[in-house]
């Protein structure tokens, strides 16, 4: 282009000119573009620009009110839950004008409290039962539901052998012992206090199992019996001992007191009244005498009574036919009511002599026109056989006693009747013998029935 000619003119849009460099031609470098395509460009961009920001608030507000909706939700619900562990550990609401803020706060002060108080309780829970353990005169063992020893204290090893890590072993093989093992395992599913006497060695133990209820498991309490069972042998001795030597002159006594009331000129005067009275004490001194020498047998050969599984009804009716002359002569009726075919295992010896004891006192304590009955059914795995009678009762504060050797409810009804304060004794002593259980229901003037519980 020539300087004088008039410049081009440019299309409407926008232009760029830069002059070339000094050491070139002089000249410029230009770049231009029409309006046109910018100008649809920059109207496009202001108007998605409100769009965008829009729709941008929009979500922005959305998420925000989901996000309060979802916080709000949230907080009601952590204000609840605080709320309800304030009233479960302090008992007690939260305060209703705080910040739900606020009350969490107080919610969680409070459980850090409890849980603070519940460990230091736990410490001493601990520390108590740690002492038990230690100071017991007895051996303890505690297992789980699993016969898996939790707890063991030192006496246990001076009675048993035991390994030096027992807790958390089955019991048989932290203390191989099994009557130990065979009592907590029947005290835990028989859900009651199971009691067993065993000899191991030098020691006559006496083991006594309780289950724990709901915890699950059970406890079992081990006791050095041998020295009062070693005193019960000795006492067991001498009383079988005097017993026999002062048997032979009560028995001369008797004979004497016998030979001067056959003859009816022997004595003189007032003089029967007086051989008749001492040959009555003489009989009656003779039965206590009996009575001891039974119980120290039944005592020495506690370990040596068989049982065996017989038909109760012949049992029965030769132990009633025993008193049936006395029942005659006092005109006590006597009966047995027994279903067809019920057995028991028992001792036919230590049976018999339980019934007849029970019988007899029936009986003898029995006014003239009453009756005793004899009757036995079946319940679960045992057979209870009941000697009931209509005489005058015993009061239930002597329920508890009346099994003791020489404990009279009525000394003077009870002499009167010749009784000689043995013969429940010596019922419970062989129903101890034979697996079998003793107990009285009684009240006064409502008779008594005497339950016999026979294993089957």
């Amino acid at each position: 282009m020539s300087p004088a000619s008039p410049p081009t003119p440019l299309p409407t849009g926008i232009h760029m000119a830069s002059p070339t460099p000094a050491h070139r031609e002089p000249g410029a470098l230009g770049l231009s573009a029409g309006l046109g395509a910018a100008a649809v460009a920059l109207v496009a961009a202001w108007v998605s620009l409100p769009l965008a920001l829009g729709l941008a608030g929009a979500l922005g507000v959305g998420l925000g009110l989901w996000a309060k909706q979802r916080a709000d939700v949230r907080g009601a619900r952590l204000q609840e839950l605080s709320a309800r562990a304030m009233r479960e550990v302090e008992g007690k609401s939260l305060s209703g004008e705080a910040s739900p803020i606020r009350q969490v706060d107080e919610a969680i002060s409070a459980l850090t409290m409890s849980l603070a108080q519940q460990r230091r309780h736990l410490r001493r829970h601990r520390d108590v039962e740690a002492a038990i353990l230690k100071s017991s005169f007895g051996g303890l063992v505690v297992v789980d539901r699993r016969l898996q020893v939790r707890a063991i204290n030192p006496v246990v090893r001076q009675l048993l052998p035991a390994v030096p890590d027992p807790v958390g072993r089955p019991v048989i093989e932290a203390v191989p012992y099994a009557p130990l093992a065979q009592v907590l395992e029947e005290a835990i599913s028989k859900g009651e206090p199971v009691e067993q006497e065993q000899i191991s060695g030098r020691f006559d133990l006496l083991i006594r199992a309780v289950p724990l209820g709901e915890a699950g498991g059970a406890i079992a309490v081990l006791l050095d019996i041998t020295t009062a069972r070693r005193a019960e042998r000795s006492r067991s001795d001498f009383v079988a001992n005097v017993s026999h030597e002062l048997r032979t002159p009560v028995t001369s006594i008797i004979g004497y007191a016998e030979t001067l009331l056959d003859d009816p000129e022997a004595l003189p005067g007032d003089s029967r009244e007086m051989v008749e009275a001492m040959h009555r004490n003489a009989t009656r001194l003779f039965r206590i005498f009996d009575d001891l020498l039974q119980l120290a047998r039944i005592e020495a050969r506690q370990k040596d009574m068989p049982l065996e599984r017989l038909p109760l009804a012949e049992l029965v009716e030769d132990a009633v036919d025993l008193h049936a002359e006395s029942a005659e002569a006092r005109e006590v009726e006597l009966s047995v009511s027994l279903p067809p075919g019920l057995t028991a295992r028992v001792n036919r010896e230590a049976f018999a002599h339980i019934l007849g004891n029970l019988v007899e006192n029936g009986v003898k304590y029995t006014q003239s026109g009453g009756r005793v009955k004899v009757s036995a059914h079946s319940e679960g795995d045992r057979v209870i056989l009941e000697v009931d009678d209509n005489g005058p009762g015993i009061d239930p504060v002597h329920h508890a006693r009346i099994f003791e050797r020489f404990y009279r409810v009525d000394i003077g009804r009870s002499r009167a009747a010749g009784g000689t304060g043995l013969g429940l004794s010596i019922v419970k002593h062989l129903c101890l013998a034979t697996h079998a259980k003793v107990s009285v229901r009684s009240l006064p003037g409502r008779g008594s029935t005497f339950v016999l519980s026979l294993p089957t």
